[in-house]
């Protein structure tokens, strides 16, 4: 079976019109749009022009128009059809046949499908469409589902027509008619069209066709690097609506124009539009149109032109920098833009246009990232204007190269100076005030200085036109250095180079407070002798270079004055000097090499003799005798004293008997002859001797004190000069 099993009954749409027997009016839908119908008398119109050409065995891509009742032989052996199974009622379209309708003037439209014999001949009609037709698009999916359709075994007749078309129709409207020979018999098909509709006998236009584009000259704006350019685009049979008035736009490069009214029909048509708002980059440009009515009018040509090039550069703002010593580089920030693309890229060069100096990274052909990469080092000492310029390559098409200045302002520098910028100072005095000046008015400075935790004395930083003057104190005892580092600014906000002043603080000799004592000269004085020199290993053991002199007063060791002599003919001298218990002696210790000075006090501590009176010296006869003596005796001794008996015996000469010792032993025990109050000598040889006695205390002076209350550690005995006794021995007549 070929298709669906309704038999033997024609299907009319739902357009065909509906009476209503009542004599009122119904209403239907065709495609969802609301239709009404009438009850009228349906005139009918019968053409009798026949065309003589064959207006079957068409495709649905090239149909022939019917405009009157047409006959023709039916399509035998055609094949299967374009698109079977979906042409609504028929499953298949075995030697089909495309004819168009097209509505030149609105009306009813009446039609009727037959053929010679009553073969089995089905037809279904479509549309409506645009004037235009579908043209090569035309397949399922853009005809639709038929406004009509009908199949039958048997028909074709005047009695069961193959297809009967009764709807009301408006004038530019198309319609396809599908018609097939299902018998694939030898039959006369005829096509009847009446009503009140007339129809145009003209064949539908060809489908609609961009055939060209073609590029002008831009136009190009050099400093926006935007440019216009007219392109004209060639078509033939744009879209147009039912009434033939052109329908969309035309659109290309994604720019909207307006299709002139006139150009409604097969053309061909040469429209010109303009292209605004390009960027110029200098590459090759695609262009495509395409009608925005009908998608699948379109064209394509790739690089149709290529875009014009621009350059934009910009040396950048102007600069101020200040002067540096030596100069340094100063880096530009020019920019380069426009068309930076493959081989028409645009480059650009520094030059210097003047104000000398340097460039380093330029070269004649630098890219984007290069231009600022570039930096100009001034002349060495140059201060004032110095003008660099930007140029850029010529870029392809109209523009022509271009250029930027920025002017480099190398404002001066202070240069500042420092007087008394190198002292040496002993630690505990003042300094001298560093003055600050500078060779342009206005400078303002501030400073800093290291080392203050060895120096102190003064703060770590300040500001103003001088240094104070300060008591500095160095707490080592090795010479200390503190450095100030200045830094000028100028009224124009340049910076000096920084500058730097040195203080060095020297230690003061070792200077540790003494006491020497001696014995006083005569019993019971205050006044003894002293080597003052020996106090010189207490005072300052470790500086053999120091100049050292010894003063009676404190001004006069802190002036170097009134020194007191070091040798004779002075009557005193340092090694000989009689001085008074409790006296004071200042000694001066001088470092040549930093030039700082101490003062030590040396107190002098005077023990005085206990003896008082010591042993008187005399003379004693006695006549000789064998074994006679005589007794030579101390009258009125001193308790706490040892007497000691010496007679002249080698070394132990009374002479060596120094009467300030530092322990109580005896002077020389070797010849010592005895101790006591009494001493017995021997007369029994005639003639003279002379014995000595010394009284040596038991009890040592007190010890010697130091200011502040230190106390030396030796003690002193003070024992008696030598007295001498002589014995003569008279012999026995």
């Amino acid at each position: 079976m070929k298709k669906a099993t309704l038999h033997s009954h024609r299907l009319l749409s739902e357009f065909t019109s509906c009476f209503q027997p009542e004599g009122g009016k119904k209403t239907t839908t065709r495609n969802g749009i609301l239709q009404k119908t009438y009850l009228v008398a349906v005139l009918v119109v019968s053409f009798t022009a026949f065309f003589s050409s064959e207006i079957y065995a068409q495709s649905c891509a090239t149909p022939s128009p019917i405009c009157a009742t047409v006959t023709d032989p039916g399509v035998q052996n055609g094949g299967a059809g374009t698109f079977p199974g979906a042409s609504g009622c028929l499953l298949t379209t075995p030697n089909e046949n495309w004819s168009t309708v097209s509505i030149a003037t609105s009306g009813q439209l009446v039609m009727s499908i037959l053929n010679s014999g009553g073969f089995d001949t089905d037809a279904a009609l479509y549309g409506p469409f645009p004037a235009a037709g579908l043209g090569a698009g035309c397949n399922a999916a853009a005809v639709g589902a038929p406004i009509a359709c009908n199949y039958s075994v048997t028909n074709g007749t005047a009695a069961n027509p193959a297809l009967s078309i009764n709807i009301p129709v408006t004038a530019g409207q198309l319609y396809y008619l599908l018609v097939t020979n299902f018998a694939n018999a030898a039959l006369i098909v005829s096509s009847s069209v009446n009503g009140t509709a007339t129809v145009s006998c003209a064949a539908v236009a060809a489908p609609c066709s961009i055939t060209a584009l073609a590029a002008g000259t831009p136009v190009v704006n050099c400093v926006t690097g935007i440019y216009d350019i007219p392109i004209t685009v060639t078509y033939s049979t744009p879209p147009v609506n039912a009434a033939n008035v052109v329908q969309g736009t035309l659109n290309v490069n994604g720019q909207v124009f307006t299709i002139p009214a006139g150009n409604n029909g097969a053309g061909p048509y040469t429209q010109i539009v303009t292209l605004t708002g390009l960027i110029a980059n200098g590459l090759p440009q695609n262009v495509t149109a395409v009608f925005s009515a009908d998608a699948t009018c379109t064209r394509t040509t790739n690089a149709l032109y290529t875009a014009p090039a621009y350059a934009v550069v910009s040396a950048g703002a102007n600069v101020s920098v200040c002067q540096s010593t030596p100069p340094i580089a100063i880096p530009l920030n020019g920019t380069l833009s426009g068309t930076i693309a493959g081989a028409n890229a645009v480059t650009a060069t520094w030059s210097i246009v003047s104000g000398g100096g340097t460039l380093t990274g330029n070269s004649p052909a630098l890219t984007p990232a290069g231009v600022s990469a570039v930096t100009y080092t001034p002349v060495a000492g140059f201060t004032g204007n110095a003008v660099l310029q930007l140029t850029s390559s010529d870029p392809i098409g109209p523009c022509v190269s271009v250029s930027s200045q920025v002017t480099i302002t190398v404002n001066p520098q202070p240069v500042a100076t420092a007087t008394s910028n190198a002292q040496a100072i002993c630690t505990g005095t003042s300094s001298i005030a560093i003055a600050l000046t500078s060779n342009m008015l206005g400078t303002t400075f501030s400073w800093t200085r290291d080392n203050t935790t060895n120096i102190t004395g003064l703060a770590t930083s300040g500001m103003g036109t001088s240094i104070p003057a300060a008591t500095f104190v160095n707490i080592t005892t090795i010479p200390q250095t503190t450095i100030f580092t200045i830094v000028s600014t100028a009224p124009n906000g340049c910076m000096g180079n920084p500058i730097t002043a040195t203080i060095t603080v020297n230690p003061l000799p070792v200077a540790v407070p003494a006491c020497l004592q001696s014995c006083s000269m005569v019993p019971g004085g205050s006044i003894g002798m002293f080597d003052l020199t020996t106090a010189l290993a207490t005072i300052n053991p470790s500086c053999p270079t120091c100049t050292i002199t010894y003063h009676t007063s404190a001004a006069d060791a802190a002036n170097g004055v009134g020194a007191i002599p070091t040798a004779a003919p002075a009557l005193v001298t340092t090694t000989a000097y009689q001085g008074v218990d409790g006296q004071t002696i200042y000694v001066r210790i001088y470092n040549p090499a930093t030039m700082c000075f101490s003062v030590a006090s040396v107190t002098l501590n005077v023990c005085k003799r206990s003896l008082n009176p010591e042993p008187v010296a005399r003379n004693i006869s006695a006549c000789q005798t064998a074994a006679g003596t005589v007794n030579l005796v101390i009258p009125n001794p001193v308790a706490g004293v040892t007497y000691e008996w010496y007679g002249v015996v080698g070394a132990n000469t009374p002479a060596a008997a120094n009467t300030a010792v530092t322990s109580n032993t005896t002077l020389a025990p070797a010849g010592q002859l005895a101790t006591g109050t009494t001493y017995t000598a021997s007369i029994a040889a005639a003639g003279t001797t002379t014995y000595y006695v010394i009284a040596r205390p038991t009890v040592a002076c007190s010890p010697c004190t130091i200011p502040p209350g230190n106390v030396a550690p030796n003690t002193l005995y003070c024992r008696s000069n030598p007295i001498p006794i002589t014995v003569t021995v008279v012999a026995t007549p």
